[in-house]
């Protein structure tokens, strides 16, 4: 087995942009149907109830049903444009250390 050493100089911004943008993207997504079933368990469990078991929801209160699937989609895209952000400025911040410092060494080995 042959091991070999690459230094990495330089990233390129928006392709290291676009790929942290989609994992953070689906990150958002995630945590906002996390929030809608932690909305769900909570509106469940502190809600009083009342003889025949249905919720008594006040009138300020927002139901189930008025919780907009909007979150979903504003997690979605607000994650997706910070990931985008940061994956951009982290490319130009590691390219200016990687000039004054040196780059990641990886190690591959081939088989």
């Amino acid at each position: 087995m042959q091991k070999k050493t690459i230094i990495v100089h330089r990233i390129e911004p928006r392709p290291l942009a676009v790929i942290t943008s989609g994992i953070c993207a689906v990150c958002g997504l995630l945590l906002g149907i996390l929030i809608y079933i932690t909305y769900l368990v909570t509106l469940y469990l502190f809600t009083p109830k009342g003889e025949n078991g249905q919720l008594i929801i006040p009138r300020e209160a927002m139901r189930a049903d008025q919780f907009s699937p909007l979150v979903l989609l504003m997690t979605f895209i607000l994650y997706g444009l910070t990931g985008y952000f940061v994956g951009y400025v982290g490319a130009i911040v590691y390219n200016f250390i990687a000039k004054k410092f040196g780059g990641i060494k990886l190690k591959i080995s081939q088989e």
